[in-house]
């Protein structure tokens, strides 16, 4: 199943690669049970075809499943969970979920350091960009016609400049330049 996988998900057949990735859940589960850490990998990649499908909201609740198994497998603070905890609230995010993406990220935050401050999710919100620059689009992907989500995180000063800005999660062809137009906001 895997090399059939692989093979559809290269072709760009998210359909048929759908088909096997959820036949593999069934099995695994079956042999394995629904908490094995093989099951968290075979959710994450059935949330990624959704999300390539352009299906994130379907993509979520198996994102959501990855996180739970992982910290009951592994712990809250191994690095694999706060990967999939990042990835979650990602998708949180570009699915307009920002309370919820906003816990999340703090949640991490106070894994990685307990000395970080709660970051509101309203103040990220609320916020407005004293101008908007739009990103430079890659060509390569224009031409293809391809677009992404990127997650983008800044900081500003108290006047709403921006000071920090650094790509969260979505396609690395895109992050650079989303990161480099959010500076100029």
């Amino acid at each position: 199943l895997e090399a059939e996988y692989i093979q559809s998900y290269q072709r760009g057949d998210y359909n048929c690669d759908l088909s096997v990735a959820q036949k593999a859940l069934g099995l695994q589960r079956q042999q394995l049970g629904y908490d094995h850490l093989s099951v968290s990998d075979t959710l994450t990649n059935i949330a990624t075809i959704l999300i390539a499908m352009d299906q994130p909201s379907k993509a979520a609740p198996m994102l959501k499943s990855v996180v739970e198994i992982r910290e009951k497998a592994l712990g809250s603070s191994h690095p694999e969970t706060l990967q999939s905890l990042e990835c979650y609230a990602c998708l949180l995010w570009s699915i307009k979920k920002n309370k919820e993406a906003g816990e999340i990220e703090d949640k991490v935050r106070k894994i990685r350091d307990p000395n970080t401050p709660k970051v509101e999710p309203e103040s990220l919100t609320n916020w407005r960009a004293k101008r908007r620059v739009p990103p430079r689009y890659p060509e390569e992907m224009r031409r293809a016609r391809i677009g992404a989500t990127v997650v983008v995180y800044i900081v500003t000063d108290e006047a709403g400049n921006v000071i920090e800005a650094s790509g969260r999660c979505g396609d690395q062809l895109f992050i650079q330049s989303a990161v480099e137009a959010a500076r100029l906001w």
